[in-house]
């Protein structure tokens, strides 16, 4: 049960207990709102080839969505099934399921992924 102005927080995966006192609480109440947005608008570069696809998204969105935003930027020529997105390293898959902020330590605003299609005809082969 939390006391009146006190708040409940997580700092690097470790919960605080803060208190706030009358004094403090026009300065201390706009960092906590601003430390608790978790969704933050990026930019990503989907590179394939010679094209090159600019995404506009939030950083909870899923890698998944991002192939469906890719697909419909294609006209639905591709299905987001049969497309792997890749890190700037180009070895490290990025699962469907994840989202940006579970890579916050390499994809960052202005970030480039690599995108790649299946093979038609052939279900592990990818180009």
């Amino acid at each position: 049960v939390l006391l009146k102005n006190t708040f409940l927080l997580k700092y690097e995966k470790t919960p605080l207990l803060i208190t706030i006192d009358q004094y403090l609480s026009p300065f201390i109440i706009p960092l906590i709102h601003m430390q608790m947005s978790t969704t933050t608008q990026i930019c990503l570069r989907i590179k394939r080839k010679n094209q090159t696809f600019f995404i506009n998204t939030t950083t909870s969105t899923s890698m998944f969505n991002i192939k469906e935003e890719v697909s419909k930027a294609l006209n639905g020529k591709a299905e987001p099934e049969k497309m792997r997105l890749y890190k700037d390293d180009k070895t490290t898959l990025l699962p469907d399921v994840a989202s940006i902020a579970d890579h916050h330590d390499t994809i960052k605003d202005d970030s480039v992924l690599y995108l790649v299609f299946r093979k038609a005809g052939m279900e592990d082969a990818f180009i």
